[in-house]
């Protein structure tokens, strides 16, 4: 597939280097940050640019551009609030996910557009209660799985659950892919297929993922919990099939992430 490019036509250049194994610089996933945006739809249906867009850093004033953040971000509330309130009503009449339920009414009100990158309005460290409200806002689309893509395009997201051993760290870890499962035991080796493609497709296009971790996989899917937590851009720097003893033996497929804070 071709290589995916962001709304303003290119990466921006490398602000500071991460060299992965095979040599090739990356740019600073804690600069992107600021700068990998999309095109927002206004209330009239036209476009304006998002905060950080190419079009507003050049011609908009701090103030201009700390504005349109704060309405983004205000947008992302709404539809987080609103999203709730369908949730609770769900709840109250008796609704077995009343989350996916509750999601599924704010995305055929307002389609998701996916994106890649940051998504405007939502700050690193954001909590959110369930995968239902971080969908909503775009953030991680996928209700069920860990990874945010489909084999035909690179992922736009991953969901850190804690399952297996993720070698956890403040700038890298490493990401186990999907599949092989029957009834949540693994039977068989993974593939290189959805999810685990999409990821390869990232590492070999230099295209960032949104990190998303499970922080308290106690907590309740109501308003205010802080289930998962929005944890910002890393890069896929390279992957390997492994053999792990949590799987049985089965063959799984790894995913070294790495950002700068």
């Amino acid at each position: 597939p071709a290589a995916v490019t962001p709304a303003s036509g290119s990466f921006p250049p490398p602000p500071a280097a991460v060299t992965p194994a095979n040599g090739t610089p990356r740019p600073s996933p804690a600069a992107a940050d600021k700068a990998w945006t999309r095109r927002l739809p206004d209330k009239a249906g036209g476009q304006r640019e998002a905060p950080g867009s190419a079009a507003s850093a050049s011609g908009a004033s701090e103030a201009d551009t700390r504005q349109q953040e704060e309405e983004a971000e205000r947008r992302v509330q709404k539809t987080l609030h609103e999203y709730h309130k369908a949730m609770t009503r769900y709840k109250d009449e008796g609704f077995r996910k009343p989350d996916m339920k509750a999601a599924k009414e704010i995305t055929d009100k307002d389609p998701i557009q996916p994106r890649y990158g940051v998504i405007p309005g939502v700050k690193i460290g954001q909590k959110f209660s369930a995968k239902a409200a971080l969908r909503v806002v775009g953030v991680h689309r996928a209700m069920s799985g860990g990874i945010d893509g489909f084999g035909s395009m690179p992922a736009y997201s991953v969901c850190v659950s804690g399952e297996y051993a993720h070698n956890d760290g403040d700038e890298e870890f490493t990401y186990t892919g999907m599949g092989g499962r029957d009834k949540g035991q693994h039977t068989m080796h993974q593939t290189r297929t959805a999810g685990n493609l999409s990821l390869i497709m990232n590492c070999e296009q230099n295209v960032p993922v949104r990190v998303i971790r499970q922080t308290n996989s106690t907590a309740g899917i109501e308003e205010g919990s802080d289930r998962y937590t929005y944890d910002g851009l890393a890069y896929v720097v390279r992957h390997w099939i492994e053999k792990l003893e949590e799987t049985g033996g089965f063959e799984v497929y790894r995913f070294r992430l790495k950002r700068h804070v």
